[in-house]
């Protein structure tokens, strides 16, 4: 079951990175291959159990996604691709250990994804700016804009599914 998850990050990374786009179709697919594989193999619809794996995989990550939106680290689809991800990830976690382990792995693609957007970012501003001016921006909190005028900013694919593979395969 992983590798409709390695097909839906391998082809955001490239469409996000190559056209800073992607499309709300092949989120949509992706999340009810997900949800479906979720009723098939899962709890049974209507039960608590599948209702709180509901809420964790899609309304926590929707939230957490709205978060990093509100602080222009995230673009929408982004935000969709989080959420996806986390339905996938979290189908995977209740398939291989149940409900007790699915709490931990949630919070540890937190972390993975949180540090690998941050190390990425700041990879990506000292290669473009250098050392002295990430400095300074950290302590003028300023935004380093490109030679064209835009905002320096880090295509959020590749962290969300450096995040993703790290996680499931700690599974």
């Amino acid at each position: 079951m992983i590798w409709p998850l390695l097909l839906y990050n391998v082809v955001n990374v490239y469409t996000d990175v190559r056209w800073r786009r992607t499309k709300n179709l092949w989120h949509l697919l992706f999340f009810s291959i997900s949800f479906l594989s979720l009723m098939v193999i899962g709890p049974p619809f209507w039960s608590v159990e599948m209702l709180q794996l509901l809420f964790v995989a899609i309304i926590a990550w929707l939230l957490v996604g709205l978060f990093f939106e509100a602080f222009h680290l995230f673009a929408p689809g982004d935000t969709k691709m989080l959420v996806v991800n986390a339905s996938w990830v979290s189908f995977l976690a209740y398939h291989a250990s149940g409900w007790e382990v699915l709490i931990k792995v949630l919070l540890y693609f937190f972390g993975a994804a949180v540090l690998s957007f941050l190390m990425g970012s700041i990879l990506l501003t000292i290669r473009q700016f250098g050392w002295k001016a990430f400095f300074m921006s950290l302590y003028t909190r300023q935004t380093l804009k490109m030679s064209d005028g835009q905002n320096l900013s880090m295509p959020g694919a590749v962290p969300i599914s450096l995040a993703v593979f790290v996680t499931t395969f700690m599974l």
